[in-house]
């Protein structure tokens, strides 16, 4: 057999999603804490016997793209000497892995006594020691402060639980019981792939296996290509900020340069700031990510997701920059650099594709650990993420209460805090007037406001955009920065940093107002009526309709008032 039908290749790659599927979805309802069962911070993959990814689950884009690292990290360390049963664990930004919350785990299959695949799991664990409770302290200055470290490890040798590693996991975390069963989770998601696919091979066998697995990422090569051809030759830069490492208060600059010639794509970030003290520091691994989550998102929906996508891509991060971090680097706050990632080299692709890309979202979601003692005696850590809302886009308006693109997290329900945590949500809900202007308005920020039940609490937060707003495209205006406020309204209100480490008592309250986020396109083409929708959906205040998108509203019936809208816009030009 040498060709393909195009038939039978549709069904296999329809059956490696629903294997994808199946570990997800188990995963979710099979973890214990609240990182995976309401936040959803965990992936999934599936490789082939050379370690090239032939699918992934629906879930962290920003984990995905580490998955090759991590395959390539444990075959390096064993070689042909994984057994049937194995299950290899890391959590090493260096091995594997982008920061010590989140442990890979790496299942080989076997078919007919011969290595045909891969299983790979990632889920971010709500704690892993180190010397903040949640691990992901931004002001940590050394890799050895953000907890417990763990190379390429045999959890598993041939289905027989290494109990040593698993208690010395149980005696360096604060929280053992849940770390043990969101990894138990992650077992049986392993577990799951390696039965799916062995029962592929059983309807199939090895050789049209091997042919069809390396058609589809033969596909997706070809996909790739096709659309880095649709974009002119040339040099494309861009560059975007993020406002502090958490140590020094200095911004840190992401300088990204796309270069296309034909079907090839390179992409430098040479003129990025230096290696930092503080913990944003992002690995080679992370860095990939967030490249190859951006061109998936450039990609045509329907093209599979493998490696194949990778082929045309050169990167090229200089070993030292804080977007190519050295030993002993703190990472744990990598997660706000590939944020920024994500929006310097969208920026980067809207300069070559204006009209395709939109622009930027709210900067990605703030992240959270609110910790200390249950009145019952018992330790707590609650995870929270904030996510906000997409920029304007080339035809439609950003979208509200969505998470950033380089993730697919999910804000945790207010009763689900209230009810499993010493805390109170006061407020959560949308800012009105946020929203970059344009002709199609950037999405609107979200606020969150927490108050602590219980004393001596150690309140963690991860934010940023607090200096440099998210962007707009062709003329759309930026969105708004975002804010920290201790104790909002009362007399001992005070504004906090992006990122910090405090200590808080009983009823102290914490305000987080995420970024606006840009508007596309000149907000004086955005039709008027649109406008005036916005003002009676309280999206947009009165004042805002006419200075920012000269519209004029009555006042009393918010209804739009056609001629002193024509006066006005007529002015401006």
């Amino acid at each position: 057999m040498t060709k393909t039908d195009p038939v039978t290749l549709e069904l296999l790659n329809n059956a490696l999603s629903a294997v994808m599927d199946e570990m997800m979805i188990t995963t979710r309802r099979t973890g214990y804490s609240g990182s995976i069962k309401y936040l959803m911070d965990f992936s999934a993959a599936l490789c082939d016997r050379d370690g090239r990814m032939i699918a992934q689950g629906v879930a962290m884009p920003h984990h995905l793209g580490a998955m090759p690292g991590a395959i390539e990290a444990v075959r390096a360390k064993f070689g042909d000497t994984l057994e049937p049963g194995d299950i290899v664990i890391t959590n090493d930004p260096w091995e594997g892995s982008t920061h010590l919350p989140d442990i890979y785990l790496v299942k080989p299959i076997f078919w007919a006594d011969e290595l045909v695949a891969y299983a790979c799991h990632c889920s971010h664990h709500i704690d892993v020691g180190g010397r903040v409770p949640g691990s992901m302290a931004a002001d940590s200055r050394s890799i050895h402060e953000e907890g417990i470290r763990i190379p390429p490890l045999k959890l598993y040798a041939r289905g027989v639980e290494n109990e040593a590693i698993m208690a010395i996991l149980r005696k360096n975390v604060r929280l053992p019981q849940m770390l043990m069963g969101d990894l138990r989770a992650q077992i049986v998601a392993c577990g799951i792939g390696e039965r799916e696919v062995r029962a592929m091979f059983d309807k199939y066998g090895r050789e049209m296996i091997d042919l069809y697995w390396n058609e589809l990422i033969d596909y997706g090569e070809r996909l790739c290509r096709s659309a880095i051809q649709d974009i002119a030759d040339g040099t494309y830069s861009f560059a975007d900020y993020v406002d502090d490492d958490g140590v020094t208060g200095e911004p840190l600059k992401i300088q990204v340069e796309l270069t296309v010639s034909g079907d090839d794509l390179k992409i430098d970030f040479a003129g990025s700031s230096a290696q930092t003290p503080g913990a944003i520091n992002s690995v080679m691994a992370w860095t990939l990510s967030a490249v190859y989550t951006v061109l998936r998102s450039v990609l045509p929906r329907y093209a599979p997701n493998n490696d194949g996508a990778f082929r045309p891509v050169t990167v090229v991060a200089p070993e030292g920059s804080f977007v190519n971090a050295k030993y002993p680097a703190a990472c744990a706050a990598r997660g706000v650099t590939g944020h920024r990632l994500d929006d310097a080299l969208f920026g980067a692709f809207a300069v070559a594709l204006p009209e395709k890309i939109p622009a930027a979202s709210e900067g990605g979601n703030c992240s959270s650990r609110i910790s200390g003692t249950q009145p019952d005696g018992k330790q707590f850590i609650l995870q929270e993420v904030v996510c906000g809302s997409r920029g304007g886009r080339p035809n439609k308006d950003g979208v509200e209460g969505l998470v950033n693109p380089g993730q697919n997290l999910s804000n945790q329900p207010v009763e689900v805090v209230e009810a499993e945590f010493p805390v109170r949500i006061n407020r959560y809900g949308f800012v009105p007037d946020s929203g970059g202007a344009g002709r199609y308005r950037g999405g609107l920020a979200l606020m969150r406001e927490w108050e602590l039940l219980v004393d001596n609490v150690i309140f963690q937060q991860r934010s940023d955009r607090f200096q440099h707003a998210p962007w707009g495209v062709l003329g759309g205006q930026d969105g708004t920065l975002s804010k920290n406020v201790k104790n909002s309204g009362s007399a001992a209100e005070e504004r906090l940093p992006a990122k910090f480490v405090l200590n808080m008592n009983k009823h102290d309250r914490v305000l987080y107002v995420t970024p606006g986020s840009g508007g596309y396109g000149d907000p004086f083409l955005r039709e008027p009526e649109a406008v005036a929708h916005d003002v009676r959906n309280e999206k947009i205040s009165i004042e805002y309709a006419r200075r920012g998108y000269g519209v004029v509203v009555d006042v009393a019936t918010l209804e739009l008032n056609t001629e002193a809208t024509a006066a006005l816009r007529s002015a401006h030009e």
